[in-house]
């Protein structure tokens, strides 16, 4: 295995290709004189295993699923904001993504801005906490997330998180395991066969520069995770604390997840300048220096599988942040 799955220490993120992870790009103008280009990443949604797109890497660093199953999911991808499209350095601001269910389980939350990634909760019978010791946990400021594979069943190691990029899900199996949520690190894959079904993946971290930029944060996911009380029912999506709900970043019950998206504001959040919805890399926005603006960055969902599971809610955030000049 390459020392890449087992890194563990902070560094600078690595990949350097233009539309690393495809989906749209572009370029957009206005809120004034342009000078000063943001790129915006708007992570794609977790889908079920049975669809084709869960094992496809898209806009965020999305993990993958191997088995062509609908009992569990794909990650959702980050969200976030650069001064380059090469993915190189660190980025503006970014919120992770949710990581996705396998049957029976629920996916970790995705990171707000500079929070980590959640780890999902694992269900058995009577909807109790089972297999904590395989089921990785979120990513942080400096780290992927992970489980100890010797906790593995059947040789079933799910992918570590690492920079930029969920875990992927190695087992072809039917109960495989959840992918995890892309990040500033990635949410882990989970292992497979255990339990009910296999264990979920883990949310990625969120960031945020505050050495570079002036920031005042308005609304941010928190790192308290879910109360591990998870419990299915109708519900079509599921949120996290301090997330706005509505159609972008939400976690898919029984179902893929919903898409991540990036709005620019004003700096009063009057006025919308730019919308930019999932799955979208390196779309050009021009913005005036010396300005502040106001964003609102939605990570992507996670999935569900097809009975009593449900992908992680994506990262979000709501800032003001000020324009070199």
């Amino acid at each position: 295995m390459s020392s890449l799955w087992e890194n563990h220490k902070k560094e600078a993120p690595v990949q350097g290709l233009t539309g690393l992870w495809g989906g749209a790009s572009g370029a957009l103008t206005g809120g004034g004189a342009a000078g000063f280009s943001v790129f915006v990443t708007a992570g794609v949604n977790g889908f079920q295993g049975q669809s084709n797109n869960a094992r496809v890497r898209s806009s965020g660093g999305n993990g993958l699923r191997t088995s062509a199953n609908v009992q569990g999911g794909s990650g959702g991808g980050f969200s976030a904001l650069w001064v380059n499209n090469t993915y190189t350095g660190n980025p503006i601001a970014l919120v992770g993504g949710g990581g996705g269910s396998d049957w029976q389980d629920q996916g970790g939350n995705g990171g707000g801005a500079g929070i980590d990634g959640g780890t999902g909760f694992d269900q058995t019978a009577g909807r109790s906490e089972h297999g904590a010791n395989h089921r990785p946990i979120g990513a942080t400021q400096n780290a992927g997330g992970f489980y100890n594979w010797s906790n593995s069943v059947g040789g079933c190691d799910g992918e570590h998180g690492v920079q930029l990029r969920g875990g992927d899900v190695t087992c072809n199996d039917s109960f495989g395991g959840g992918a995890g949520g892309g990040g500033y690190w990635g949410g882990g894959a989970g292992t497979g066969n255990d339990g009910n079904g296999g264990s979920p993946g883990s949310g990625g971290s969120g960031y945020l520069d505050t050495s570079n930029y002036t920031t005042q944060l308005v609304t941010n996911t928190n790192a308290a995770q879910r109360a591990q009380t998870y419990n299915p029912s109708s519900t079509v999506f599921y949120n996290q604390t301090n997330h706005p709900g509505g159609t972008y970043g939400q976690g898919g019950n029984r179902r893929n997840g919903f898409a991540g998206r990036v709005l620019v504001w004003d700096a009063t959040f009057s006025s919308i300048l730019h919308t930019i919805d999932g799955p979208a890399s390196n779309t050009e926005v021009s913005l005036v220096p010396g300005t502040q603006y106001g964003f609102e960055l939605f990570g992507g969902g996670g999935a569900g599988g097809s009975e009593q599971s449900g992908g992680g809610c994506g990262g979000y955030t709501k800032v003001k942040i000020t324009m070199p000049a």
